[in-house]
């Protein structure tokens, strides 16, 4: 295929004539003039960067305007008299300034490199210490020689294959890899691309690069190489020596330690030294390829968890280097966001989040987290000044797999970021990748049968079997000088997993499963009413703009000046918009929207209005139950006044002896007031005032005892394997989880202070929550803190709910909290008979 250049078509036309010769042809008007191009460098030198070049005279059609970068056409993108946007061809081998041609009808202009000015680069990107921008350095200059090693021993894919990872490695036998050039000639370059899944040219710093299809190397590379290195090694010394004979005829990755005999297939290899050798072809000899020749299953890279390791590297003649080197600790990546893990592994197989919404707004955008990873930069002092350059490397990779094993990267997201990136205030860096990025990915077809085709975000896509690898790596390069230039020495570690069950929303058709708000009521997919039968809505598509419920029907309910969706009250399309329509009891006080007096007059449920004796948070008649939970209170206005009701459960009896009467029964608690027995099981075991385990626990505070068989207290401590409803392992698993140096029954966040019977405090009840509960705070310690001469539950600071989070703040408004003889009897607030509770608004 001939590929023609707009430039030499130009000077053939000024070349022919006849005579004295013709000048070029334009038409009328002015010819293009180019202003300066963004942004101006491209790390290494594969293309593929979209770039803007501002200036004038471009005209407005793509189809009529040429953009030559060193003679390589560029990709025009789009067109606009004062821009153009294109996508960079492939630069020199060499890296630098290249010329820059744009030309259309009316002429054209080259700008042409000139000293160290050029108005577009190729080249090595590093880091500024400052900031995140590009900038050229002496760090990879005069580079002849290039060693890369990546360690991926405990990545999910790439490695020995964990726990729900499979027993799969990709990237050599037991998760090491690496490779070299050494060149007749130095010069600098992106040194990424022997790392990774299908290695390939990545992204400039900071930037996410999209490729369909990826770029690959560069080509007349191979003619630069030197072919006359055959073999270097990495040397541990911390295992140098140590042996192991490896049967190189079984499965590499059942290797198991023996000792040789001669046998056939065997081989010893010494653990600490791991040589990388030249692979040979047929043809042509070596091929500046190298592979580690490690059969081992174990890990080369041993050390500490989270300490760097010493490790010596020699390549040998005609460099001959060595050189000891510090690399740094293994690249932990946390997956926080994006991933549904599998098991305990985050990074083992793992489907994606299915419509990322990481403000939980409700609608999903694409510029919205679709994942987020979290590590630990190095520690500053790691890097040596002009000896080290660390980044961080993620890519997404989708491949596509077809007859014979032959394997392409279809599509390939990529990005690299210095390793200290966006350090949060827990000291770890983050990097998103924006649902904008994920929704150029196709969606992997996993069926071996056929192809998929797929339309969307990159246009319509006809897929063959395929999957989707992502990647994270920390790379750290080391500038060792040589005597004919420098060594760039590389070293990589992290994760390379397989995401499964990746749908890319824009290929949907269904739009109850696109991610998007097809209707525009700000509700999308499972949210919005439409798409929920339970609901009245179809299952099928979203249609309606509004519909009956409040969350749902364009109208601001509540009077707060946020409607539907922007309410914060609307979890989903077919919630209520007042917390007196969510079917939620919000204030926790057992009564539910149109029950609850808060709801009363267009209030909120919020725990704040008290009407009657069955809405105050108070045992009103001593019966153990409060409030809902009463039989005697059948609505919230009523007067809890029935005291005991005669059921098993509200009779002022321990009837089945276990030391707990009615509301503290654990069989009580969980049937309510009106169950009619309290598991009446009078067996010895369980109700002889013993502890007979010696577990702390008595009888009917025992969980033994209130679980099958029910007949005897049989367990030291809590079996936290098969807990029963409502036991709580925190106070009866042996174990002091708060560490304050008692446990169980010995620690009073296990002692119940609601556990009392004419005021005599029971056994330490092992059905509480945790050790760390907060017990005996100002709300709950029968002691009048503030003075206002109510105590605890008496007191209108402590409202209805969490007792243990709230404190007694002393006089409060009500006429029986104020301080203040309002009906001038001499007496003031608990002193007058007639306040019952500092609630009471009449003294008199």
């Amino acid at each position: 295929m001939m590929r023609l250049s707009f430039q030499s078509a130009l000077m053939g036309v000024a070349l022919i004539g006849c005579g004295g010769g013709f000048e070029p042809y334009y038409g009328e008007g002015l010819g293009p003039q180019i202003g300066a191009i963004e942004p101006d460098f491209e790390s290494g030198n594969a293309g593929g960067q979209v770039v803007t070049i501002s200036g004038g005279n471009f005209g407005s059609s793509a189809e009529d305007v040429v953009v030559l970068f060193d003679n390589h056409n560029a990709e025009v993108l789009s067109v606009e008299n004062n821009q153009i946007v294109v996508k960079t061809p492939q630069g020199p081998i060499t890296g630098g300034g290249v010329e820059v041609l744009v030309a259309n009808a009316n002429g054209y202009d080259l700008r042409k490199p000139s000293g160290d000015f050029a108005l577009y680069k190729y080249g090595q990107a590093v880091f500024d210490e400052n900031s995140e921008s590009l900038r050229q350095t002496a760090f990879y200059s005069g580079q002849r020689h290039y060693v890369q090693v990546s360690s991926l021993y405990d990545s999910c894919y790439g490695g020995r294959g964990l726990a729900g990872c499979g027993a799969s490695s990709f990237n050599g036998e037991t998760g090491i890899d690496g490779n070299a050039e050494f060149l007749r000639f130095g010069y600098p370059r992106l040194h990424t691309t022997g790392i990774g899944w299908l290695t390939a040219y990545d992204a400039p710093v900071g930037e996410w690069r999209v490729g369909s299809p990826s770029p690959v190397s560069p080509s007349g590379i191979d003619d630069l190489k030197q072919r006359d290195v055959p073999s270097f090694d990495l040397i541990n010394p911390a295992l140098e020596g140590a042996e192991i004979c490896v049967d190189l005829t079984a499965d590499s990755l059942e290797f198991a330690t023996k000792t040789c005999t001669g046998g056939f297939g065997e081989r010893t290899y010494d653990l600490g030294v791991l040589k990388f050798c030249e692979q040979q072809d047929a043809v042509d000899g070596g091929t500046g390829d190298f592979r580690p020749d490690w059969p081992v299953n174990r890990d080369f890279f041993e050390a500490l968890p989270g300490e760097p390791m010493d490790v010596e590297l020699k390549v040998y003649a005609p460099i001959n280097v060595a050189k000891d080197l510090v690399i740094p600790p293994k690249a932990d990546f946390d997956a926080e966001y994006g991933f549904e893990p599998s098991g305990n592994n985050p990074w083992a197989v793992s489907p994606i989040v299915d419509c990322p919404d990481s403000n939980e707004d409700g609608i999903v955008s694409l510029d919205e987290d679709g994942m987020v990873l979290a590590w630990t930069p190095l520690d500053p002092s790691f890097k040596d000044g002009e000896t080290t350059n660390s980044f961080i490397h993620v890519a997404i990779t989708f491949v596509d797999f077809a007859w014979f094993g032959l394997e392409t990267t279809g599509v390939r997201a990529s990005i690299v970021v210095p390793d200290d990136h966006e350090i949060g205030e827990d000291g770890l860096s983050r990097l998103s990748i924006p649902n904008e990025i994920l929704y150029q990915i196709p969606s992997p077809n996993f069926n071996w049968s056929g192809s998929s085709p797929q339309s969307g975000y990159l246009g319509r896509y006809s897929s063959n079997p395929s999957y989707l690898f992502m990647e994270a790596y920390r790379v750290t390069d080391y500038r060792i000088p040589t005597a004919d230039g420098s060594l760039i020495f590389s070293y990589s570690s992290g994760e390379l997993t397989l995401l499964t069950d990746f749908s890319n929303p824009l290929f949907r058709e269904d739009s109850c499963d696109n991610c998007v708000d097809d209707d525009g009521d700000g509700w999308n997919d499972d949210l919005d009413p439409d798409c929920n039968e339970d609901f009245g809505g179809n299952g099928d598509n979203e249609e309606s703009s509004t519909s009956e419920f409040t969350c749902n029907d364009g109208i601001d309910n509540n009077g707060d000046g946020l409607i539907d969706a922007d309410d914060p009250l609307c979890e989903a399309g077919w919630f209520g918009e007042t917390t007196c329509l969510d079917g939620v009891d919000n204030d926790g006080d057992g009564w539910l929207d149109g029950d609850d007096p808060d709801c009363t007059n267009g209030g909120e449920e919020d725990g704040t209005t008290v009407s009657g004796t069955c809405n105050d948070g108070l045992d009103n008649d001593g019966d153990g139950w409060v409030d809902a939970q009463d039989p005697g209170c059948t609505d919230a206005f009523t007067d809890e006044d029935d005291g005991y009701s005669g059921t098993a459960c509200n009779d002022g009896l321990d009837n089945d002896g276990h030391g707990d009467v009615d509301a503290m029964d654990i069989y009580c608690l969980a049937n309510g007031a009106a169950a009619e027995q309290e598991e009446a099981r009078r067996i010895t075991g369980c109700a002889n005032t013993r502890d007979d385990d010696s577990d702390g626990y008595t009888d009917g505070n025992d969980p033994d005892c209130e679980t099958a068989p029910y007949s005897r207290e049989n367990a030291s401590f809590f079996d936290a394997a098969n807990p029963a409803v409502l036991l709580v392992p925190e106070c009866y698993d042996n174990i002091d989880n708060d560490g304050d140096g008692t446990k169980d029954a010995d620690d009073p966040g296990c002692w119940n202070p609601a556990a009392t019977l004419d005021g005599v405090l029971f056994a330490p009840d092992g059905f509480l929550m945790s050790e760390g509960a907060s017990r005996g705070t100002p709300c709950t310690d029968n002691v009048d803190s503030d003075g206002d001469g109510w105590a605890d539950g008496l007191d209108p600071d402590c409202q209805p709910g969490d007792a243990s989070t709230q404190v007694e703040l002393g006089f409060g408004t009500t006429k029986c909290n104020d301080g203040i003889d309002n009906d001038g009897d001499g007496k003031i607030d608990s002193e007058d008979s007639l306040c019952k509770s500092g609630y009471g608004n009449f003294e008199g």
